[in-house]
C-alpha cells in the first residue's frame, strides 16, 4: 500500500487527483476509547458520497481489544451501516499506537519496515520487537529532489506508525469472523490529517495548519506545513477532563454535566473557563515551539473530535490561542447522500467523523498519506503467493555451489592448519600468561579506582550535607523526631529566545542550565498535631534556610500518614509525615551540580 507522495495541487470537493484501482465502496470504523465511530463512503466519478455513517457507545472489552466481544461489537456496526460491501478499515486511537517523524535511510518501502522493526531501539529509543510498522517519506523539497537518484547514503524524513503485532492479529480475526474483509489498519492521527488535507487548500508559503484532535482522555495537535505532517504532541487532556470537572463543581451527575458541555455550554461558562484556558495554554506551548522551530506562522487551527461538537469550546479555544479556529467541514470533500433522519445531525456530528472519513478518503484515493500497518503482513502474503518452483530450484542451487565452496574452504584450512599447529601453540602459552597478567593488572586498577570513586562520594557527601544538618539542628522542636534526609538535584535547560539566537554569530554560548535542589525530611511526631507545623515554621524561619529556600512556598508538607501506635511505647502514637524544602533555583556554569 505504497503510493506515490504529496506535492499535488490542492485538493477540492471533487477530489481531482487519481484514484486508486480496488474498489469502489469502503467501510471505516474508529474503536475510541468512548465512542465507535463509522461511516460507509463510495467512490463516485472523481467525488466521494457518504452513503450513511453509525455512532455507537464502545463497550467496555474484558482484555482490551479482542475476543468474541470485539467481533460481536464489529458485527453490530457493520449491520448498522447496512453497507454493500465487506472491504473495511479499521482506525485505532492514540493509546494503541504510536507515530513519529524519523530520518531514515533511502530504501524500498517493504525493506524499511523491516529495517525500523529491527532498530527499534534505535529509532524510538525503547525496543519494539513485537510491533508492526508501516512507513510513508515525506517528498523532499524541489531543489532536494533535483539533485538526483537517491543512494542507500542519503537520508529521508518519514512518517512512521506502528502498533502491537498481537493487537493486529486481534483485529484480523474480529474483522474476519464480523465478515469483514480488512484492508488497511491505521491510527487515528494519520487519518485526521489525510482529512485536513483533502478539505484544505495549499497555505501561503511560510504559514502552516494546527490541526486538534480533542479525543476523549486526551488530545493531540499535529502541525501541516506545506501539506506535510511535522511536529505531533500529545496533551492529557480531553472530553472526560472537562464533563469530570464540571460533575464535581456542580455535583451532577456524569451524563448530565456532559450534555450541558455540549448544548448548553454558556449556563456553565465560568465552570469550563479555568479547564478551557489550561488546554489552551498547551496547545500554545505547542504551537510556539513549532513555531520557533520551522520558522512558519500557524494562522489556522482545525478542531476534530466528540468535543468539537460544542462551538462554545471551539470559540474558548479561539480566545485563548487567539487563532481562528474552525472545526473540520466534511462537505469539503464528501457529499452527503445520507438517510433523511441522518442527514439533519450530520453538522452536528461532523467533528466526531473526522477521523474515519479520512481513513475511508485515503483508501479510496491516492495522493494521501497512505499508512496502513497490514502493508508489510500484506507484502509478504503477496510474495508467498508467488511460483514456489523457481524458488525451489534456485535454492538448490545455491546450496550445491555452497556445499562445494564450503567443502573446498575446509580442506584449504584443514591444511594451513595442519602446519600451523606447533607455532601456534608455543604463542598460545604465551598469549595465556600474557593474558593473566593483563587481567590482574586490570582488576587492580578496576579496585584502585572503585575506591576512588568511594572516597570522592564521600568527600562530597560530607561537604554538601555540613550546612543543612548544621542548621537543620537548630530547628528541631519536641516531639518531633527525623528519620531520613534525601537531597534531589536536578537540572533544567532554559531555550533562549529567537532574538538571542539570530544574535549569535560565530560560537554560541554555553546553555543556560537552573540547578533545582529539593531536600526531603522524613520524620514522626509523637507529640500535639501543632508540633509538625511548629517544625515547619521552624524551618522556615531559620536564617540558613530563609536565606537559601525560594520564597514561593519555601517547604511543603507532601505526605502525612494516618496516626499508628508508636513501638517502642504502646501508651502512645505517633504520626509519620515527610516534607520537602525548595531550594531556591539557580544558574549553573558549564552544567555543574553546586551544594545546597
Amino acid at each position: 500500500m505504497w503510493r506515490r507522495p504529496l506535492g499535488r495541487p490542492a485538493m477540492t470537493a471533487s477530489l481531482s487527483s487519481k484514484y486508486s484501482t480496488k474498489g469502489d465502496e469502503i467501510v471505516a470504523i474508529s474503536l475510541g476509547t468512548c465512542t465507535t465511530k463509522a461511516v460507509h463512503v463510495r467512490r463516485q466519478g472523481e467525488s466521494l458520497r457518504l452513503l450513511n455513517y453509525f455512532l455507537k457507545p464502545t463497550p467496555v472489552l474484558k482484555g482490551g481489544l479482542s475476543g468474541e466481544a470485539l467481533a460481536n461489537h464489529l458485527s453490530d456496526v457493520n449491520q448498522q451501516l447496512k453497507a454493500g460491501t465487506n472491504r473495511a478499515v479499521l482506525v485505532i486511537g492514540m493509546g494503541q499506537s504510536l507515530a513519529r517523524t524519523l530520518e531514515v535511510p533511502a530504501l524500498k518501502p517493504p525493506e524499511l519496515r523491516l529495517l525500523v522493526k529491527r532498530n527499534s531501539k534505535h529509532f524510538f529509543q525503547e525496543e519494539l520487537a513485537e510491533y508492526e510498522f508501516d512507513c510513508y517519506v515525506l517528498p523532499e523539497p524541489a531543489a532536494d529532489a533535483s539533485a538526483g537518484a537517491p543512494s542507500s547514503q542519503r537520508k529521508n524524513r518519514a512518517l512512521v506508525a506502528g502498533t502491537k503485532a498481537a493487537l493486529l492479529d486481534d483485529l484480523r480475526a474480529a474483522a474476519k469472523a464480523a465478515g469483514l474483509f480488512l484492508v488497511q489498519v491505521t491510527v487515528s492521527q494519520v487519518s485526521l490529517v489525510n482529512a485536513v488535507l483533502a478539505a484544505l487548500p495549499e497555505p501561503p508559503a511560510g504559514e502552516a495548519v494546527a490541526v486538534v484532535d480533542l479525543g476523549f482522555r486526551t488530545s493531540s495537535i499535529t502541525f501541516l506545513a506545506s501539506r506535510q505532517p511535522g511536529l505531533s504532541r500529545t496533551v492529557g487532556m480531553g472530553g472526560d477532563t472537562l464533563t469530570a470537572a464540571l460533575s464535581s463543581a456542580m455535583n451532577i451527575p456524569y451524563d448530565v454535566a456532559e450534555g450541558l458541555k455540549v448544548f448548553m455550554p454558556d449556563k456553565v461558562r465560568d465552570k469550563l473557563e479555568e479547564r478551557i484556558t489550561a488546554l489552551a495554554q498547551e496547545l500554545r506551548t505547542a504551537i510556539d515551539f513549532f513555531e520557533s522551530q520551522e520558522d512558519k506562522e500557524v494562522r489556522r487551527v482545525i478542531v476534530a473530535g466528540g468535543t468539537a461538537r460544542s462551538q462554545y469550546l471551539v470559540e474558548g479555544l479561539q480566545d485563548q490561542l487567539r487563532i481562528p479556529c474552525e472545526k473540520l467541514d466534511l462537505s469539503r470533500f464528501v457529499t452527503s447522500e445520507l438517510p433523511p433522519e441522518k442527514a439533519d445531525a450530520l453538522a452536528k456530528d461532523a467533528p466526531q467523523l473526522a477521523n474515519v472519513s479520512g481513513a475511508a478518503t485515503a483508501a479510496l484515493t491516492a495522493g494521501l498519506i497512505p499508512l496502513n500497518l497490514l502493508a508489510q503482513r500484506q507484502h509478504e502474503e503477496r510474495m508467498s503467493r508467488r511460483d514456489p518452483r523457481k524458488w525451489v530450484l534456485r535454492v538448490a542451487a545455491l546450496l550445491v555451489l555452497f556445499t562445494l565452496g564450503w567443502a573446498g574452504k575446509l580442506g584449504l584450512q584443514h591444511w594451513r592448519l595442519s602446519a600451523d599447529v606447533p607455532l601456534r601453540e608455543f604463542d598460545a602459552d604465551r598469549a595465556q600468561k600474557a593474558a593473566a597478567e593483563v587481567s590482574a593488572g586490570w582488576k587492580r586498577i578496576s579496585e584502585l579506582n572503585q575506591t576512588a570513586q568511594s572516597l570522592d562520594e564521600l568527600s562530597a557527601n560530607r561537604f554538601m550535607w555540613v550546612a543543612p544538618l548544621d542548621a537543620l539542628q537548630f530547628c528541631m522542636v519536641d516531639g518531633i523526631q527525623v528519620i531520613s534526609l534525601q537531597v534531589r538535584q536536578a537540572t533544567a535547560e532554559v531555550p533562549r529566545s529567537p532574538s538571542a539566537r539570530e544574535e549569535e554569530e560565530e560560537a554560541p554560548p554555553p546553555p543556560n542550565v537552573l540547578e533545582r535542589i529539593t531536600l526531603r525530611i522524613r520524620a514522626k511526631n509523637s507529640g500535639p498535631p501543632a508540633a509538625m507545623d511548629k517544625f515547619i515554621e521552624a524551618i522556615s524561619a531559620q536564617p540558613y534556610f530563609a536565606g537559601c529556600l525560594r520564597k514561593l512556598a519555601p517547604v511543603e508538607l507532601k505526605e502525612r500518614m494516618p496516626a499508628t501506635v508508636d513501638p517502642t511505647d504502646p501508651s502512645k502514637t505517633l504520626v509519620l509525615f515527610t516534607i520537602e524544602c525548595h531550594f531556591a533555583e539557580r544558574p549553573l556554569s558549564g552544567g555543574q551540580i553546586s551544594r545546597p
